[in-house]
């Protein structure tokens, strides 16, 4: 008995300790990274979902690595002075999350803060942001990360959740390629 209780502790922390946000993509919450394919013309509704944890106060970052540009969102968690903001290249977010990533390829970076400051605090259940829109720019694979940072604002403190979005040529492309290679086989 004494066993089963000291398992039932260390699984609830650990449940604790996964407490956080997630990505959702297209409506689907952390699909597999497989599955989320786009050509380069396609857009993607990408959301953030809560797990019913309590918001307080602090930052969440959505970092997006690769070819392709976000617009818009809306922020749903309305409680206290909670904000959204997406800055681009010519902000200051954007070269200090390059910094911190080590990669130049960040072009946006998306900044949800919550301040909550009632009692109790309401707990950010249910998508917390929502109709961010990502547009495939060209081929290639783009990483969304949802992080929050230290104490000292110089580090990734944790990384909540990361989705892989695969751009893929469009289907005409894709047979040019083909009829390309069957003519260079045929000449050999």
């Amino acid at each position: 008995m004494k066993k089963l209780l000291v398992v039932l502790m260390v699984l609830s922390m650990a449940t604790i300790a996964n407490a956080g946000l997630q990505l959702a993509v297209n409506g689907q919450v952390n699909p597999p990274d497989s599955q989320v394919n786009l050509n380069p013309s396609d857009t993607a509704i990408i959301s953030v979902v809560g797990d019913g944890a309590e918001a307080y106060a602090f930052d969440a970052f959505l970092v997006f690595q690769g070819p392709g540009t976000v617009s818009g969102g809306t922020l749903m968690y309305t409680y206290g002075l909670s904000a959204w903001l997406l800055a681009t290249n010519d902000d200051t977010l954007v070269p200090w999350m390059q910094g911190i990533f080590g990669d130049d390829t960040i072009k946006q970076v998306g900044d949800i803060s919550f301040s909550d400051t009632t009692v109790p605090v309401h707990p950010d259940q249910g998508t917390v942001l929502d109709y961010l829109t990502f547009h495939c720019d060209a081929p290639g694979d783009v990483t969304i990360s949802l992080v929050t940072m230290n104490d000292t604002g110089d580090a990734i403190a944790t990384t909540w959740d990361t989705q892989v979005i695969h751009q893929i040529p469009e289907p005409i492309t894709m047979a040019l390629l083909g009829l390309g290679g069957l003519f260079l086989r045929r000449r050999k």
